[in-house]
């Protein structure tokens, strides 16, 4: 019996940028979230980038979001 992995939702991604910009540990998070600091770290590292619609980047929770319900229509 393994464990059942589920996508990040809007809640705990405002929970991260709230953390994150509070200057909170990548495992601190994940242990406030109830998630491994890796599924942490990396939603920071996919969701910071700039982009064209997003010259400064930076983290945003919202933003974060449309991004992935994005990348999801597009991988189906």
């Amino acid at each position: 019996m393994g464990k059942c992995y589920g996508q990040l939702n809007l809640n705990e991604r405002i929970e991260i940028y709230r953390l994150h910009e509070a200057g909170i540990s990548h495992r601190a998070i994940g242990e406030a979230i109830g998630r491994h600091h890796t599924t942490v770290g990396r939603e920071l590292r996919r969701n910071s980038k700039p982009t064209k619609a997003w010259p400064k980047g930076g983290y945003s929770a919202v933003r974060a979001q449309e991004r992935t319900d994005l990348r999801r229509r597009r991988h189906r």
